[in-house]
């Protein structure tokens, strides 16, 4: 196993070619077989043309791109990636993230990659393993993990998530009411056995929420009236902040090209939320 580091870790007296070549060195690697290998790490990583340059020379993009290629020299059978798009901007990170699943389906090796950031474990991996104080929470695919969490941490780690925390009032085919304080009963569809009296957390990400002025045509099982208190604009999506007259309070994502949608809401507009019972995810505490 080979491990790229969030601090690039490279010898700023070697070029990108002496770099990607020392490993091979310290394997005992012949000498007429180093150049061969380092030509095919640096096109593995599209660094062709760069291997004479030194690390002060790259940009952040090139100097990762360079210690991945010193990691994969020796083809091992696992890489390890320590936050290694921490150090880099934004737009930076982006490209490096499509360069790095590229790249995976490329040289065929398991990516063990480790992160803090969410949106960048959705991104890249096939599996996400989420640890709470050393212990694996829940290990699945991206897509379940963000819609169907198995524990409150899961939901509350990955990503965005409104927390519904209540009493099971009624439980029946399928359907269970809880009572939020703040906000009122909350009906959810869910295949798990409960009975009325348990705890229990609804798990509601923002962009099932639907937020309109009136409630004249809504037909969702929740609906609920509050006042917007805050909103980031966002560019391609606007977050709002809802508080209920109970002191609940909520976020819900409005997609700013949503067809239909002739308005932005404002702080102190009074709205509707709602939303149908299967957009929230139930939890049994």
């Amino acid at each position: 196993m080979r491990t790229v580091f969030q601090s690039y870790a490279l010898f700023p007296h070697m070029t990108v070619e002496g770099n990607i070549a020392f490993p091979l060195q310290m394997a005992k690697t012949p000498a007429a077989e180093i150049p061969g290998k380092v030509e095919e790490a640096l096109a593995d990583v599209r660094l062709l043309g760069f291997g004479k340059r030194y690390p002060h020379e790259l940009s952040g993009g090139q100097k990762q791109r360079v210690a991945i290629g010193r990691a994969l020299v020796t083809h091992p059978t696992m890489l390890l990636l320590d936050e290694p798009l921490a150090a880099l901007d934004a737009k930076l990170r982006e490209e490096m993230q499509i360069e790095l699943i590229n790249l995976q389906k490329e040289v065929g090796i398991t990516f063990v990659y480790v992160t803090h950031d969410h949106t960048e474990a959705l991104a890249l991996s096939h599996r996400i393993a989420v640890m709470n104080k050393g212990r694996v929470e829940q290990v699945d695919q991206p897509s379940k993990l963000y819609n169907f969490p198995s524990t409150r941490f899961v939901a509350d780690f990955i990503g965005t998530c409104n927390l519904l925390d209540g009493v099971v009032i009624a439980a029946e085919s399928g359907t269970v009411t809880i009572e939020v304080e703040g906000l009122g009963p909350v009906r959810a569809t869910t295949m798990l056995r409960t009975a009325a009296g348990a705890r229990a957390t609804i798990a509601l990400r923002p962009e099932k929420i639907r937020i309109e002025p009136t409630a004249a045509d809504a037909v969702c099982e929740n609906r609920f009236q509050g006042t917007i208190t805050d909103f980031l604009y966002l560019g391609d999506v606007t977050v709002y902040r809802v508080s209920t007259p109970g002191g609940k309070k909520l976020e819900a994502l409005l997609a700013n090209s949503e067809a239909g949608r002739t308005e932005f809401f404002e702080s102190g507009n009074t709205v509707t939320m709602s939303w149908p019972a299967d957009a929230g995810h139930f939890l049994d505490s």
